[in-house]
């Protein structure tokens, strides 16, 4: 049996993907899609922020996949099966990895990196920024950290739970979990 092998995509938006969490079984998603936020470029994480559906029943199956390609003038989503066609979601940036869910209890979209929480009505955006944490004013064990995840169970009505894996300063660093509990003020 031979191999094939397909040469990689260096300009890929999606060297990092993550998929938006809808509950357990994806029980919140409403359309029959399963949505993914891409990440990276060539030796970094940082920059723009793309996003893929595919429909549920065929997550497997790569070319099932569609890439967003903008808005159309009503603000309805463009949809493309190629990938070169994919464009960057507006107002929306990861400065590492990050992990994105659908909040029941505000009924928004949130992607969290290691330094802002954004917020969206639809995978698609309009994407803001809900504010900046992290950084010189958190914990001196989170200050450096990466990879947040966001932990969809027990959300709060205007709170969720979150991991990040933090740092300590040098000369000795050691990586270490962080839990981290969020509060949203509304407004």
């Amino acid at each position: 049996m031979s191999r094939v092998e397909t040469p990689a995509c260096p300009n890929s938006p999606f060297r990092c993907l993550f998929f938006i969490n809808m509950e357990q079984n994806y029980s919140l998603n409403t359309d029959g899609y399963v949505y993914a936020l891409g990440i990276g470029t060539a030796g970094s994480w940082a920059g723009t922020v793309h996003l893929t559906r595919v429909p549920k029943d065929r997550i497997l199956d790569c070319a099932a996949y569609t890439y967003f390609a903008g808005t159309n003038d009503d603000g309805t989503p463009r949809w493309s099966r190629e990938e070169r066609e994919a464009a960057a979601l507006p107002g929306v940036r990861a400065s590492e990895q990050g992990s994105a869910m659908f909040h029941p209890g505000i009924g928004r979209y949130l992607f969290l990196t290691n330094r802002a929480l954004y917020d969206a009505p639809e995978p698609w955006g309009p994407w803001t920024h809900a504010g900046s944490w992290g950084g010189a004013s958190a914990p001196v064990e989170w200050q450096g950290g990466y990879q947040p995840r966001i932990i969809s169970k027990d959300t709060g009505p205007n709170s969720f739970w979150f991991t990040l894996a933090g740092q300590n300063a040098a000369p000795k660093i050691e990586y270490c979990l962080n839990l981290g509990h969020m509060v949203m003020i509304l407004r």
